[in-house]
């Protein structure tokens, strides 16, 4: 599936395990991956996120700003969550993505996306993976490179056509 949305040579980035126990889970604010430590260029990232428990509104799916992948880096100052104007801002459209266990969801490193707090008795456990081009370099901080590098296009019209179906 990620050879199909960046094409071969493929690397993984970096994998992560998100656990929100029953009732105390706590809610990440919008965001977008790539900004957050992904210093890669061209800025062609997908994460492939799985629940290892159903996942639903009630006990903190995931949820996106379909096509803000492809307004390049949106300064965090604008990644608001409280009073979810971003939706309107930018899209108009929040989406709430309840994959069932043993199905994945896939995202551009610079869609908006959120999930709020576990309000369910039931914990709500996810597996992402991130996936980068093999052809891609590293651009991110070091002493002889200085401030990070900051994303202004996506380059990958795979992921552009994914990122825009969700």
């Amino acid at each position: 599936m990620v050879e199909g949305l960046l094409g071969p040579d493929i690397k993984l980035y970096q994998d992560q395990l998100f656990m929100k126990p029953a009732r105390v889970g706590s809610r990440q604010p919008y965001h977008q991956d790539q900004p957050l430590g992904f210093y890669v260029d061209p800025p062609d990232m997908v994460t492939c996120w799985v629940p290892m428990d159903r996942a639903s509104v009630e006990n903190g799916c995931l949820w996106v700003l379909p096509g803000t992948h492809r307004s390049g880096v949106i300064p965090k100052e604008k990644w608001k969550y409280e009073d979810q104007s971003l939706a309107g801002q930018l899209t108009g459209e929040e989406r709430a993505i309840e994959p069932d266990v043993g199905n994945c969801s896939f995202h551009h490193g610079l869609l908006l996306h959120s999930s709020r707090a576990n309000s369910s008795p039931l914990r709500r456990r996810g597996y992402a993976t991130h996936y980068v081009s093999s052809h891609c370099r590293y651009t991110g901080p070091s002493p002889e490179r200085g401030a990070p590098h900051r994303w202004t296009r996506m380059s990958s019209p795979a992921i552009a056509a994914v990122s825009a179906t969700i």
